[in-house]
């Protein structure tokens, strides 16, 4: 149930972010920037949906969504890469905030399970600093 109600925050919150940076930025939003910033919310917690709590879920998707939005329109021109389709932009950016922020947002003390020591069979210690 956890993995499925992270999903759909992270997914929300991306999408919303994207749109807002978006309309800020343009002028307005459009329909291919919300789609997008759905995919990197979806990128961004696929790994932390089971050890993130939702806000911590939230927080990933709202970072996923601008960071990807700039990685769309200001890295790819940056690099000066031919990224037609925006692979690395939205599936590259938002797959590492999700991978560092799943680090970050599983302790326990912000919401998340911690990680299952299974030798011990109990949640192991969580250091945010060793992760």
């Amino acid at each position: 149930m956890l993995a499925l109600a992270n999903t759909i925050v992270a997914t929300a919150a991306a999408a919303m972010s994207w749109m807002f940076v978006e309309w800020l930025l343009r002028g307005k939003p459009s329909l291919l920037g919300v789609a997008s910033g759905a995919v990197a919310g979806l990128v961004a917690v696929t790994p932390a949906a089971g050890f993130v709590g939702p806000m911590g879920a939230i927080v990933l998707g709202l970072v996923a969504g601008v960071l990807s939005f700039w990685g769309v329109t200001g890295l790819k021109k940056m690099l000066g890469v031919d990224d037609s389709l925006d692979v690395f932009g939205i599936h590259g950016v938002a797959g590492i905030v999700g991978a560092i922020g799943t680090g970050i947002f599983a302790a326990p003390s912000l919401g998340g399970t911690g990680v299952f020591d299974y030798a011990a069979g109990a949640v192991g210690e969580f250091s945010i600093a060793a992760q």
